[in-house]
């Protein structure tokens, strides 16, 4: 009966830490997911991060350009202006 009832608990001894190593290698394996999951996450944030430093480096560029365009142009009506004012003085 003692071998008996010894055998029984050796079974239960190795069922649960056959169990317990089964929950363990599951909260390993989602560890890891998760960490891969982050990993993802970071290097999406970081590739949108990029992106939008381009996109607002064109943006900015495209700004200078119409800035210098309008700046160009203010300049050419201020000297026709002026052409136009000195005729109309040399009239009077």
């Amino acid at each position: 009966m003692k071998k008996l009832f010894a055998l029984l608990l050796m079974c239960g001894f190795t069922f649960a830490f056959v169990a317990c190593d089964s929950a363990k290698q599951k909260a390993q394996d989602a560890s890891e997911a998760v960490e891969q999951a982050a990993d993802d996450a970071a290097e999406a944030v970081e590739k949108a991060a990029e992106e939008a430093t381009e996109a607002v480096e064109e943006a900015t560029d495209e700004v200078k350009e119409a800035a210098d365009s309008l700046v160009n142009e203010a300049e050419k009506a201020a000297e026709e202006a002026v052409e136009e004012a000195k005729d109309a003085v040399e009239e009077n």
